[in-house]
């Protein structure tokens, strides 16, 4: 009787640590005005953004290997990414991608700095969206 009364007990904190993890678990990050997406979500959110805005911000070898459907590419690493992100629509969400997110995260900061407010990350880059099956064009 007193074990079933000590399952019962602790079946309640069971229960609701269940419902709470698929929420920290989401693949839906908000941090001041930026979204992070997984791959369907980022896929599906671009398609149906009319004022989308693609930015690969990769390096040509890695745009040309393939790059998402409609991606404009300002590579990171080149002298003039800090005056190309100027000229970067700012009445349009734009929808920023790299490798592994890491020079895209830096890139968001940069973005941000020059004005523009809505910006979706592709959480995990290309390396996601590849394992997600997800299809490229070259």
């Amino acid at each position: 009787m007193r074990f079933n009364m000590l399952i019962m007990k602790n079946m309640k904190w069971l229960i609701l640590l269940m419902a709470f993890v698929p929420l920290a678990c989401a693949s839906v990050e908000n941090e001041g005005g930026l979204k992070r997406l997984g791959p369907d979500e980022f896929e599906a959110s671009a398609q149906t953004d009319a004022s989308a805005f693609i930015l690969d911000v990769r390096t040509p070898g890695e745009y040309q290997r393939g790059h998402i459907d409609g991606a404009s590419m300002l590579d990171f690493y080149s002298t003039g990414f800090s005056e190309g992100i100027k000229t970067l629509p700012k009445d349009k969400t734009i929808y920023i991608y790299c490798q592994s997110s890491n020079r895209s995260m830096q890139a968001v900061k940069m973005l941000q700095n020059a004005g523009i407010q809505k910006i979706v990350e592709l959480k995990g880059g290309m390396g996601a969206w590849y394992a997600a099956g997800k299809n490229t064009v070259r």
